[in-house]
């Protein structure tokens, strides 16, 4: 009888991860996991809503959401998945440009940028003459 001396691959230890504080997000809706970048992609973020918080932001309609079987899932658009909590609420998982809608301080930053009339995205312009 032959014994195979070979160790036993090393077993991996799960990351630690820290959520983001600096991310701040629509009412109704708190991050699961840290946000995902991905090269293709953008930004992929993980996030607990309940129906009522998703039907407001109009990310899907009524007939959308997964039933209320916990791990029912619903892949609403490309962007788009959801699927269904043990608690109730609805796993919320998206991307892209969808990422922005729910991102509440870069919606803020967006609107500095837009509410600023003296902005020029022209290099070397001093401000726009009126």
């Amino acid at each position: 009888m032959t014994t195979n001396n070979t160790a036993a691959p090393a077993k991996r230890k799960p990351r630690k991860s820290k959520r983001d504080s600096r991310l701040t997000f629509v009412t109704g809706f708190e991050a699961t996991k840290p946000p995902i970048i991905s090269n293709g992609r953008g930004v992929w973020l993980h996030l607990a809503a309940t129906d009522g918080a998703i039907l407001d932001e109009g990310l899907a309609k009524a007939s959308e959401l997964p039933s209320h079987l916990f791990r029912s899932k619903r892949q609403v658009r490309e962007d788009l998945r959801l699927a269904r909590r043990l608690d109730g609420r609805c796993n919320v998982t998206t991307f892209g440009i969808e990422s922005a809608r729910l991102d509440a301080g870069f919606q803020d930053f967006m609107h500095g940028l837009l509410a600023d009339d003296q902005l020029s995205l022209v290099a070397n312009e001093r401000g726009r003459s009126e």
